[in-house]
C-alpha cells in the first residue's frame, strides 16, 4: 500500500512540477512582451526627444541673407556697399572675418536680431577686376551654439560699373 501512495504522490508531485514549469514558462513570454513594450516605449521617447531638439534647432537658426547694394563711381574712385541681413532668429558674438581683398572689412558684432542687418563700405581704385574674397560669419545662436555662414563676395566687372555680387 506505502508503494503505490508512493507512486501516487510522485505522480502529483510530477504534475505539480508539470504546472509550475508551464507557468515558469508563461510567465517569460510575458516578461518579454513587457520588455518589447518597454522598448518601444523608450524608441518613441527618443524619437520624439530628437524630433523636439531639431524643432529647437530651426526654430534658433538665423538666416542670413547677402545683397549689394548700389555704390558710388568717380573716375577710378569706387566705393561699394553690400548688406548681410538677419532674416531668422537672433544671434550673438557675430565674428565678420574676410580672408583676402576685403579684410578691412573685419569686424565683430554683439548681437544681430531678426530682421537687423550690417552694412559694408568697400572702397577701391581701379576696374575691380578679379577683385574677390569668401566672407565667414562665426556666431552663437540663441542656445549659445556655435554656428559658420560664408559667402563668396566678388566685384562684378561685366557692366560699365563695377559691383558687389555675393553668392553661397
Amino acid at each position: 500500500l506505502g508503494f503505490f501512495q508512493q507512486g501516487i504522490e510522485l505522480r502529483q508531485g510530477t504534475h505539480a512540477l508539470l504546472l509550475q514549469a508551464k507557468e515558469l514558462q508563461s510567465s517569460v513570454e510575458q516578461q518579454k512582451e513587457l520588455v518589447a513594450v518597454s522598448r518601444d516605449q523608450v524608441n518613441a521617447e527618443l524619437e520624439a526627444a530628437l524630433e523636439a531638439k531639431a524643432q529647437r534647432v530651426r526654430a534658433i537658426r538665423p538666416f542670413l541673407v547677402p545683397s549689394g547694394g548700389g555704390g558710388m563711381h568717380s573716375g577710378n574712385d569706387h566705393e561699394l556697399d553690400f548688406k548681410i541681413k538677419n532674416l531668422g532668429a537672433p544671434i550673438s558674438h557675430l565674428v565678420i572675418k574676410f580672408e583676402c581683398d576685403m579684410v578691412d572689412l573685419n569686424r565683430s558684432v554683439d548681437s544681430l536680431d531678426k530682421g537687423a542687418h550690417i552694412e559694408f563700405k568697400y572702397k577701391f581704385k581701379g576696374s575691380g577686376e578679379g577683385l574677390a574674397d569668401l566672407l565667414t560669419l562665426n556666431y552663437l545662436d540663441s542656445d549659445h551654439n556655435p554656428g559658420v555662414e560664408q559667402f563668396k563676395v566678388v566685384i562684378d566687372t561685366t557692366s560699365s560699373l563695377p559691383k558687389i555680387k555675393i553668392t553661397v
